[in-house]
């Protein structure tokens, strides 16, 4: 029932150790951590694998200036307050190479600010930068925000990034993530509701939208540049699981090949979440819809 802070390098694992986790637990019991500010992180080179993280306000907690860092297989939920709640927060000055990668991250659609994972920024650094990022085959759910960057997405610099076979349901938004200088947004599959993205270099593809999910129209704030520094390319209008490629002189965003059903590897997702929420639709043949394409440049 106390939080954890690790300050030093560490592989910490519980029970559930390289074992995807369930909603209804893991054969052999779980390791459970519960406290209001559960797990921080504040080292390089640190593994937390394996847990069952509850009644947390932040469930998992990386602030400041920190190099490879792992997230994995790892089950938070259940928080212990209904207002400003993060699953796994990054607050960057500088961080590099994090990987969150096979979690369950629900935060029961609390009343004000929740996310599953909440990318803010903190310490004075001009931009805070997350290089290296890493949102991997995650089922992220149950939440206001799948995934968040905050009100002003141009406040910090996403480099490197790749949000891939995740499975995104009953959030009220799957995700509004910006600012992104390069990054892939593959093989996830979108259940239910919309979100935004905003990427210069990169490509979003392999997707699938069912039951609703689909990529919204953005706004300049999740494509364009911190204080007219660079121009970003944001693509829009990838709506009900259709894409469109954008003009080789808009730069080296685009979207496109995003279809009604998943990879092997998001087949795989699918099925191993089977149970966890109130829908798990394996097997289901999810319908392909129309969509109108419309890209825009913007310059910061």
């Amino acid at each position: 029932t106390e939080s954890i802070t690790i300050d030093l390098p560490l592989t910490l694992t519980g029970a559930g150790y390289d074992v995807d986790p369930s909603t209804s637990g893991r054969v052999g019991g779980e390791s459970v951590i519960s406290s209001t500010y559960a797990v921080t992180i504040a080292s390089d080179d640190v593994v937390l694998d394996g847990f069952e993280i509850r009644d947390a306000r932040k469930g998992v907690a990386v602030t400041g200036t920190w190099d490879n860092i792992q997230i994995s297989h790892n089950w938070i939920h259940q928080p212990s307050a209904d207002d400003h709640l993060a699953g796994i927060l990054l607050e960057p000055d500088q961080l590099s190479d994090i990987r969150i990668v096979n979690n369950i991250v629900h935060t029961e659609l609390g009343t004000d600010s929740d996310a599953a994972i909440d990318l803010g920024s903190c310490c004075g650094a001009d931009p805070p930068t997350i290089t290296g990022l890493q949102i991997n085959g995650n089922d992220i759910g149950w939440s206001t925000y799948g995934i968040f960057d905050g009100a002003d997405p141009t406040a910090f610099d996403l480099d490197t990034v790749a949000i891939g076979g995740n499975w995104f349901h009953d959030n009220e938004s799957a995700f509004n993530v910006g600012n992104i200088l390069n990054g892939l947004m593959t093989s996830n599959l979108v259940e239910d509701t919309g979100g935004t993205i905003g990427i210069d270099t990169g490509a979003v593809s392999g997707n699938s939208f069912v039951g609703g999910g689909r990529l919204e129209d953005g706004d300049g704030r999740h494509g364009q540049g911190r204080g007219g520094r660079r121009s970003h390319h944001l693509a829009r209008a990838q709506r009900m699981g259709h894409g469109c490629r954008l003009p080789p002189h808009q730069g080296g965003a685009r979207v496109g090949g995003d279809r009604s059903r998943g990879s092997t590897d998001l087949g795989s997702q699918r099925n191993r979440t089977k149970g966890r929420g109130r829908r798990s639709r394996r097997g289901a043949e999810p319908r392909r819809a129309r969509c109108r394409c419309a890209d825009h440049h913007h310059s910061g």
